[in-house]
């Protein structure tokens, strides 16, 4: 005879003297909910009302089970199998015990871990007042606020020097007292931080604007605007180049010209991360921009006789002098391809330069 022909034969005869499901239960060391399964399983009918009460010692002993339970996450317990070996049960018996009393091991194990985060951030809490309160009293609201900046990192590898940040916020309040405007690099040499994109980042963390002022966001483009986008992408120029000439940030060209390329076919609208005029010497790159803004100093360095040298243009623009001579001897190369961008930024006027003239501006 199985196991269940065993439970349910015995269900059967326990029910015939007229126990109940509770002295079932007692007798046969299952629960009172298994009982009732097998016997609506088997169609049997148990008398619901008994004076029978239950066996007060294992009423006891599953009381004591259950409060042990409930302190054993707190008391290094942490499964069911441990629990059923302290009172020499099964796991599923001491299981079966505690959910005849409404209760879950699992519950009770997440409640101590949300109490222990809880008593972790309130700790945490008391711990950053009075080490800010100690800042505070040693060299300051900077200081503070230096070290409050740390403190609400997340992650080790964001942290820097408090000193630093500390001397970051004086120079940053004398240049504000003086009404100074410190450049990104200015404010650099002058802490020690030597990436100016880090120090940007950090002014902003510490709810402070760049010098300069905040930059201000791009205005929605109008519809001529991304018509012209559009036409520009079958030219040689860059988005960076194209940005440039529209007074437009790179990414915006950049983001137009990717919806074409993933609608578009593939085959015919293929194009590199640049289209640069390819002239390379020390890492540095003769492009579209560089090459219009060099054309426009030697025109007007011819027109109004200034004297400068090409070294001097090179100096002008940032780069180097074979960088200008390159774009001087390849102007006819390259001056066609800027003028036919400038058609199509302004339709309708008359393009003799490879750059914006004043006319073109009106």
């Amino acid at each position: 005879m199985s196991l269940l022909e065993e439970r349910i034969s015995k269900i059967h005869e326990f029910a015939d003297k007229g126990y109940d499901t509770a002295k079932m239960a007692d007798e046969m060391g299952l629960t009172i909910r298994t009982i009732k399964y097998y016997a609506n399983l088997c169609g049997i009918k148990i008398q619901r009302k008994s004076k029978y009460k239950r066996n007060p010692e294992i009423s006891k002993i599953n009381e004591e089970i259950v409060l042990f339970s409930i302190d054993a996450p707190y008391n290094g317990v942490t499964t069911l199998e441990e629990i059923g070996k302290t009172f020499h049960l099964t796991k599923e018996r001491a299981r079966q015990i505690l959910e005849d009393y409404g209760i879950n091991f699992k519950d009770l194990k997440r409640e101590k871990k949300k109490r222990e985060k809880q008593k972790y951030q309130e700790l945490s809490y008391v711990l950053k007042q009075y080490t800010l309160k100690k800042a505070e009293e040693e060299k300051g609201l900077l200081y503070r606020k230096a070290i409050e900046r740390n403190l609400d990192m997340k992650k080790t590898w964001n942290l820097l020097d408090p000193e630093k940040i500390f001397n970051l916020l004086k120079v940053y309040g004398k240049a504000k007292q003086k009404g100074e405007k410190l450049s990104l690099e200015e404010l650099s040499k002058e802490t020690g931080i030597k990436s100016s994109t880090f120090l940007g980042k950090l002014l902003k963390e510490l709810g402070l604007e760049p010098m300069y002022g905040a930059r201000d966001k791009p205005r929605r483009l109008t519809n001529e605007q991304i018509e012209k986008i559009n036409l520009l992408y079958k030219t040689q120029l860059s988005p960076f180049d194209i940005g440039s000439f529209m007074n437009l940030p790179e990414y915006i060209i950049s983001q137009r010209w990717y919806r074409i390329n993933k609608d578009l076919n593939a085959k015919n609208t293929k194009r590199g991360l640049t289209k640069n005029f390819y002239f390379r010497k020390n890492r540095t790159y003769l492009t579209y921009r560089l090459a219009s803004r060099t054309y426009q100093d030697i025109d007007e360095n011819r027109k109004y006789k200034l004297g400068f040298s090409l070294e001097e243009i090179a100096e002008l623009n940032n780069t180097i002098e074979e960088a200008v001579k390159y774009a001087v001897e390849k102007r006819k190369e390259i001056e066609p391809e800027i003028k036919e961008v400038l058609r199509i930024l302004y339709p309708g006027k008359r393009i003799g330069r490879p750059y914006i003239t004043a006319r073109l501006r009106k």
